[in-house]
């Protein structure tokens, strides 16, 4: 088939191949540039999606266990305050003393509350910068090769795949609900 001019066949996958023949008359085929960045994006894409998938289960346990401390915390909140507002002219230096004991009692279960708190929120906030990295990572491939991507392939999935811009978009929301929840942990 010699003179064979290249032509473009359409991919299962909505995907642009090109087919040709080489001088030597060999055919050949290979895969154009927005392929390889889409397939990139797609790739990366998903191995963020399925960290969140699997990371899950972990997080729900570390939001009931927080839940359970946030209510403990409040509760012991209530005591001290409690305590702090009972009136002190019943005469007696022990019950000013048992005041303070009480005090320091519950200043130190508040503090070991706060602390487990941090330790609970810690993994959600390292998870949200490992998010927060490949979003940026996401964003400068678009920015990088978005003339070589398809748009077309950028818009269509597949039964098992969502587009890429609904996979976006979720990474988008994932990173944005992450960073009001826990923008303070130091």
């Amino acid at each position: 088939m010699p003179g064979l001019v290249a032509q473009c066949a359409q991919h299962s996958s909505s995907h642009l191949v090109h087919v040709g023949e080489c001088d030597s008359g060999e055919i050949h085929y290979s895969i154009m540039n927005s392929d390889r960045v889409t397939h990139s994006l797609m790739q990366r894409i998903s191995r963020v999606l399925k960290k969140v998938v699997s990371d899950l289960p972990r997080f729900q346990t570390l939001e009931s266990e927080g839940k359970k401390q946030i209510d403990s915390l409040v509760n012991l909140l209530e005591q001290r305050h409690s305590v702090q507002q009972v009136c002190l002219d019943l005469g007696t230096p022990d019950f000013a003393d048992l005041q303070f004991k009480l005090l320091v009692k519950i200043s130190s279960e508040v503090n070991s509350k706060a602390v487990h708190l941090k330790e609970i929120i810690l993994p959600l906030k390292d998870h949200h910068d490992v998010l927060s990295r490949e979003r940026i990572e996401i964003l400068r491939l678009l920015k990088k090769h978005g003339g070589d991507i398809d748009p077309k392939a950028m818009c269509e999935g597949t039964p098992l795949v969502p587009p890429i811009e609904v996979m976006l978009l979720w990474i988008d929301q994932l990173e944005i609900q992450l960073r009001e929840l826990y923008p303070s942990v130091e």
